[in-house]
């Protein structure tokens, strides 16, 4: 991954840009890492500061080292490339896994590039196919695509190479990276991958995302499906707060996850009589046990991640420590308020 630093190191070792005309600089948006058949290939999406609503434009170059490929991409450019305002890098998983490149020691160096540029990995396609389909999109729609992703899916992680970092320098955290994916020639944040030593080790499915999205209190709201016998109806979760501490006993260690929710029914098909106290409290409970199964999934991936960032709170509050075994205990409150839908189905029933 050094390699990969100090080939953006050099990319945007060009002058600052107070001190250019915008018109004299190729304003970098995307970078796209991605390898095959041993060589590193670069994509660089540039703004198109021409047109108001024109499409940007994308220069690719390959080389034996990420050094070299970038070289290529700055002399294929007729202005300077420059990286002050660089929104979003995509690195394919070969990339972030490739043990000949250090990509956490190569962000370090990048000198003229903010350090809240989202960092994000692809699963199944490759960086610069991904970054080919949001370049088809006018100036801003794609920034603004993804972070609509993340705010209407709670399925997702939306990392910046800040938070990336951070948590790779932390003792007891290991880092997250939210999946862009590409389906029907749309892009979209897909789940998350976790990672040990900043390499991918598994790709959550959205039932163990929803899990680490509970656990870390990063929950927006959305509708779950809840079972009953052979039936279901559609909770619309509108507030989740999660409150985890640390409890320590006799030398022992307890993690206490405790979560708090504020839902309503958006679908019912249950055979219940909402009328009734009963039925609403029976909904509550079938909910605790839908959410709680997410973090039992979740959980059980804490033994090869730190990814949920239970040692990291035991530190935290005792430092000193060095046997950091401990329990998880959780407590999950749902409260179904009776508004919205309950009312409108009671009325209906009556």
């Amino acid at each position: 991954m050094k390699k990969i630093i100090i080939l953006l190191f050099i990319l945007f070792l060009g002058g600052c840009a107070d001190y250019k005309e915008l018109n004299d600089l190729a304003i970098v948006n995307t970078i796209g890492i991605d390898k095959k058949d041993n060589k590193y290939k670069i994509c660089m999406e540039v703004l198109n500061t021409d047109e108001e609503n024109g499409k940007n434009k994308i220069y690719y170059s390959t080389g034996k080292t990420i050094n070299e490929a970038i070289n290529k991409a700055n002399n294929s450019s007729p202005k300077k490339i420059y990286g002050g305002h660089l929104d979003k890098i995509i690195v394919s998983k070969e990339i972030l896994n490739d043990k000949k490149i250090d990509i956490v020691d190569s962000f370090f160096r990048l000198t003229e590039v903010k350090d809240e540029f989202d960092f994000f990995v692809t699963k199944d396609e490759n960086a610069c196919d991904t970054l080919k389909v949001l370049s088809k999109m006018p100036n801003n729609s794609s920034s603004k695509l993804l972070k609509n992703s993340k705010e209407n899916r709670s399925t997702s992680s939306y990392t910046n190479i800040d938070i990336f970092l951070s948590n790779y320098l932390k003792k007891g955290i290991d880092p997250v990276i939210g999946v862009i994916n590409i389906k029907d020639d749309e892009v979209f944040i897909d789940n998350i991958a976790i990672t040990k030593n900043a390499r991918i080790i598994k790709y959550l499915d959205e039932e163990e995302s929803l899990g680490y999205n509970f656990i870390r209190n990063e929950i927006d709201k959305i509708s779950i499906p809840i079972k009953y016998k052979n039936d279901y109806s559609t909770i619309k979760i509108n507030n989740s707060t999660t409150k985890n501490k640390v409890i320590k006993k006799n030398n022992k260690y307890t993690v206490e996850i405790n979560i708090t929710i504020e839902a309503y029914l958006t679908e019912y098909n249950f055979d219940f009589d909402l009328n009734k106290n009963s039925s609403i409290k029976k909904i509550e409970k079938i909910t605790e046990k839908e959410i709680n199964k997410y973090l039992e999934k979740a959980i059980k991936l804490d033994s090869k991640s730190n990814y949920l960032g239970f040692k990291r709170m035991i530190y935290e509050r005792y430092p000193k420590e060095k046997d950091y075994n401990y329990e998880i205990k959780k407590n999950i409150k749902v409260n179904l308020k009776r508004k919205g839908e309950i009312k409108n189905y009671i009325k209906e029933k009556k």
